[in-house]
C-alpha cells in the first residue's frame, strides 16, 4: 500500500507539471526546434520517460524540461547528420584504378 501510494504521488506530481507547464514547454521547444514535429515528439516522450523513471526523479518540473530539450536537441543532430549526407554529392572518379 506505501508503495502505491508513492507510485500515485509521482503520477500526480508529473500531472500537474503536464497541467502546468506542457503549452509554455511546446511553444519553447518550438522556438528552439522551428519545428512543430520535433516539439510535440519531445514533449510526449519526455513526459513519458518521466511516468516510467517517476520513482528517481526529485523535481519533476526540472527534470522534464531538461529531457524535453535533450530529445529535441538529439533529433535535430539526427536530421542534420541525415540532411548533410543525403545532400553530399558523390562524384565518380573519372578512371578506375586497374
Amino acid at each position: 500500500m506505501v508503495q502505491d501510494a508513492a507510485v500515485d504521488e509521482g503520477q500526480d506530481r508529473i500531472a500537474e507539471v503536464y497541467r502546468e507547464q506542457a503549452q509554455t514547454m511546446w511553444r519553447a521547444l518550438f522556438s528552439f526546434s522551428g519545428d512543430r514535429e520535433v516539439a510535440s515528439d519531445a514533449l510526449a516522450e519526455a513526459f513519458a520517460r518521466a511516468l516510467r523513471d517517476r520513482g528517481t526523479i526529485r523535481d519533476s518540473a526540472s527534470w522534464t524540461w531538461r529531457v524535453a530539450f535533450q530529445l529535441a536537441n538529439a533529433e535535430l543532430r539526427r536530421r542534420r547528420t541525415i540532411t548533410s549526407f543525403e545532400e553530399s554529392p558523390y562524384e565518380m572518379p573519372s578512371r578506375y584504378p586497374s
